[in-house]
């Protein structure tokens, strides 16, 4: 899939904060008018849109226990932070992260995330399910949109652009966690999280692990969450390499982990408010145009 790479170039990246109650839909008209073209790529960070609808969840509501804590404190720093990331080499902020887990707020996420989206995705050391606590504020988290909900989202915005731009336009809806690909057939792709792409397997920590593990046969990409186009073999490789090439000029807003959002805000990471959040560039959209063959 490398071979398509050079195909595309980023035209822009818009950098703002979506707040609970934005209108998504005009939000990108807004940005878009005049800018994009017929036959570009439009896309759009997953938690910017659930951010958006509010899809969001307070885990300071759920109790936990002193076996909670000891569950959490045995498999999150010493099973996963001294074993696992030997055995899949997870990158430096990933280690930090899991060797300095915060037990009682911790204990409270992997318990929403045991009960919410099971053992499959508990499991996973980070990024279970989709649900993620970096970028948003207090003891908040983003929880993921199906594929179903962020494809309406992805047809409605491109839909939307169509009626009062007349430009035709792909929107996919993103997010980082990894997707691993086979090298040699595309029809093999373990999932993280849901996704929609339809023959994906949504194995959870047992994808993650493979994947990890087996990196030699797969290659990593984000999560297409939802796109306005149906994905296909034919156009899976194109629609992968789109996405991977908007995560890496957008960035992670104030950091990939809660431990790098605390450094940069100077504070717990469950004090981090909606100020905060706003006074540093987050990037949700990303314009990518295929290069010109002549």
């Amino acid at each position: 899939m490398s071979s398509t790479r050079r195909r595309f170039r980023v035209l822009r990246r818009y950098c703002r904060y979506w707040l609970p109650g934005t209108n998504v839909v005009k939000k990108v008209r807004e940005l878009l008018h005049g800018i994009i073209h017929d036959g570009d790529y439009l896309v759009i960070s997953e938690k910017a849109i659930s951010t958006a609808l509010g899809n969001l969840f307070d885990e300071d509501l759920i109790p936990v226990s002193s076996l909670d804590k000891v569950i959490t404190l045995l498999y999150q720093r010493v099973f996963c932070g001294l074993f696992l990331v030997k055995i899949l080499k997870l990158r430096r902020e990933f280690v930090e992260l899991l060797l300095h887990y915060p037990i009682t707020d911790g204990s409270k996420h992997k318990k929403f995330v045991l009960i919410s989206y099971g053992v499959r995705h508990f499991l996973k050391p980070i990024g279970e399910a989709g649900v993620d606590a970096t970028n948003v504020p207090y003891k908040l988290v983003s929880l993921p949109l199906s594929p179903d909900t962020a494809t309406r989202v992805a047809k409605l915005i491109s839909g939307t652009i169509l009626s009062e731009l007349g430009v035709r336009v792909k929107v996919l809806i993103v997010d980082s966690d990894r997707l691993y690909v086979h090298k040699c057939n595309p029809r093999i792709i373990l999932a993280t999280r849901s996704t929609c792409i339809p023959w994906a397997k949504n194995l959870g920590f047992f994808g993650y692990f493979l994947g990890r593990f087996f990196r030699y046969v797969f290659s990593e990409y984000p999560t297409i969450v939802g796109s306005s186009v149906p994905v296909t073999l034919e156009n899976v490789a194109e629609l992968l390499e789109v996405a991977r090439i908007a995560e890496r000029v957008r960035g992670f807003g104030l950091g990939r982990t809660v431990l790098d959002v605390s450094r940069r805000v100077g504070k717990e990471f469950h004090e981090v408010t909606w100020s905060d959040l706003l006074r540093f560039r987050h990037c949700p959209i990303v314009v990518i145009r295929k290069k010109s063959l002549t």
